[in-house]
């Protein structure tokens, strides 16, 4: 979710996975089977968005993600 109500882009990328969405400060969901080899992978998220200003936090925030979960294809 962008800090703005104007659209951005959002491009999820790992090994054998590239996606792009739009988002903004509504809030977009994201749903995906993405295959994977044992061991560490990691996703890159990367976002065309403006920085969301908070004056008493100093991060570099540009948008938020909630509720991320993972399961195992197959499992409950």
């Amino acid at each position: 979710m962008s800090g703005y109500s104007d659209p951005s882009n959002l491009w999820i990328e790992g090994p054998g996975y590239n996606s792009k969405m739009e988002v903004d400060n509504r809030g977009t969901a994201w749903k995906s089977e993405i295959a994977i080899k044992p061991g560490v992978t990691e996703l890159h998220l990367r976002c065309d968005c403006k920085r969301v200003i908070a004056p008493s936090d100093p991060r570099a925030m540009f948008f938020e993600i909630d509720n991320f979960q993972y399961r195992e294809v197959g499992s409950q």
